[in-house]
């Protein structure tokens, strides 16, 4: 009896082994962490639909006004990356490691881009640096290579919206127009005088595409709005940074709380380590409440945000 309680032993564990091995879990199925689940899958939980168990997803981004129509452009929420620039895979002009998070684009629903420039080789190019300098070892090519890609887009998806956060650190005279002049953008470009500043919605997403305006461009720069009619981000965008464990409260003007532009979430000192952090989000004396769900001390994150007057907190 004990050797056949041993080779029943030994089946049972063979078998567990061989079960183990055999395939990655597939969407839908519970799963314990991320890496038992297929290539691109996520082990996460969905409360809001009453699923506690965790098991793997994915998430596909849609353009929302493939479910709504005829809304003003602000009304709608895009996906945005940072450092938008820095896509899996990709290397260097100058042959440098890209020393900056890597970013998925195009096809995953990504709208909303923000881009990195600076005076370097005697062009302008994207870099991801300190101190206001692009170096060799942080940059990466030139910005009109990117600015092409993006020109291809548009001609080729002429219902598409796309918008620009320049992250400005050029200073080169009428540098940006005339790279975006070069890069055949200038002609999708929406022009600042038809953004409103006094809190007033946008025009319609169906307006922007029947003038074939469907570039919006914003830089960090206040002086460039006058001298290059770039949209200062600053007017019409507001951005939060905060620590793991610190709860941060956005005012909300009548109660309303708007189009969340980009949520970007991670280790900034060890890009390399990055993991998304989970948050709570709740409102408190009509405000927006953004905080970690752990007060231990974590990774330095942060949560961008544009607000108007469209999404009400209920």
């Amino acid at each position: 009896m004990q050797v056949t309680i041993f080779h029943l032993t030994q089946l049972v564990f063979i078998t567990a082994t061989l079960i183990s091995y055999s395939s990655s879990l597939k969407i839908g199925e519970t799963c314990s962490a991320s890496s038992k689940c297929d290539s691109g899958y996520l082990c996460s939980t969905c409360p809001i639909n009453g699923n506690t168990r965790p098991r793997c997803t994915r998430l596909q981004p849609l353009n929302p006004t493939s479910k709504v129509k005829g809304l003003p452009f602000n009304r709608y929420s895009w996906l945005t990356t940072h450092n938008s620039f820095s896509i899996a895979r990709a290397v260097s002009d100058t042959g440098s490691i890209v020393l900056a998070p890597r970013n998925q684009e195009d096809s995953n629903g990504v709208r909303g881009l923000n881009l990195d420039m600076y005076d370097f080789n005697n062009d302008i190019w994207l870099c991801h640096s300190f101190g206001g300098k692009c170096l060799n070892v942080t940059s990466f090519r030139p910005a009109s290579k990117t600015l092409k890609g993006i020109q291809v887009f548009l001609e080729k998806n002429p219902t598409e919206i796309v918008t620009i956060f320049i992250e400005d650190y050029v200073t080169s005279p009428k540098g940006l127009t005339k790279v975006f002049k070069a890069s055949g953008l200038d002609k999708y470009m929406f022009h600042v005088s038809r953004m409103p500043t006094n809190g007033s919605d946008w025009p319609t997403g169906d307006d922007m595409v029947q003038k074939n305006q469907r570039l919006v461009v914003f830089t960090s720069k206040s002086s460039k709005e006058a001298s290059e009619g770039i949209a200062y981000e600053w007017k019409y965008v507001v951005e939060n940074q905060f620590k793991a464990g610190e709860a941060l409260s956005v005012p909300v003007e009548d109660g309303h709380l708007t189009h969340v532009f980009q949520v970007a979430l991670g280790d900034v000192k060890n890009p390399k380590a990055a993991n998304y952090v989970p948050v709570r989000m709740k409102v408190e004396d009509k405000k927006f409440v953004i905080g970690t769900l752990s007060a231990d001390k974590g990774p330095q994150i942060s949560f961008d945000l544009v607000l108007d007057k469209d999404f009400e907190l209920s």
